[in-house]
């Protein structure tokens, strides 16, 4: 904290050529920072935090600035603002905080969660529709073995031959999986998806 003695303004500090980082130590908060036209990025490299740049600069800026969804969830900032500041749902899958189903409620699309590599079988327990997660290039057999039901698939467009084709290719992955003194019991545990409505 060396140059918190030597008497000199933040400004003329900067002008000096004082980095971000040296300002932080000196205790110039974030928003005389701003002042001083400092941008989210440059402070981010200085050392300052999310929780600390929150008063004076907005999460676009910040999301700008490379500050990454799980620092500015720790700032206090809501996943409906993160959506709002186009955090991608890539990033918040990163940040390890929220959950499928939050993030199907802040407004994140089946098709945002299939980019971000989440399987059927998540969204399907977040309770996106079906016809939502074939638009998002899902195949039916994968949808039918995250535990939508045939009823949901052909309510959601697929035509009665197609959804034959994905049972007959799940219970034949099943029959692959399975013990073959199981075999004969594979038909018989999702006897309800069986149920083909044409």
């Amino acid at each position: 904290r060396e140059l918190k003695g030597i008497g000199l303004e933040p400004a003329a500090l900067k002008r000096l050529g004082y980095s971000a980082a040296e300002l932080r130590d000196a205790d110039v908060s974030a928003e005389v920072m701003r002042a001083l036209k400092y941008t989210a990025r440059q402070l981010r490299s200085g050392g300052y935090t999310a929780r600390e740049l929150s008063p004076s600069y907005s999460l676009i800026e910040m999301k700008e600035g490379l500050y990454r969804a799980a620092e500015v969830a720790d700032a206090g900032y809501q996943i409906g603002a993160l959506f709002a500041a186009k955090f991608t749902a890539l990033d918040l899958r990163k940040a390890l905080i929220f959950s499928v189903s939050q993030m199907r409620g802040a407004g994140y699309t089946a098709t945002d969660m299939k980019k971000a590599g989440f399987d059927a079988k998540r969204l399907h327990e977040a309770q996106y529709p079906a016809a939502e997660a074939l638009d998002a290039g899902f195949t039916a057999a994968q949808l039918y073995a995250a535990g939508y039901y045939a009823r949901e698939l052909r309510s959601a467009g697929l035509s009665a031959l197609a959804l034959r084709e994905a049972v007959t290719r799940y219970t034949q992955l099943e029959l692959v999986s399975v013990r073959p003194s199981q075999a004969a019991c594979v038909s018989h545990v999702r006897s309800e998806h069986q149920s083909i409505p044409e």
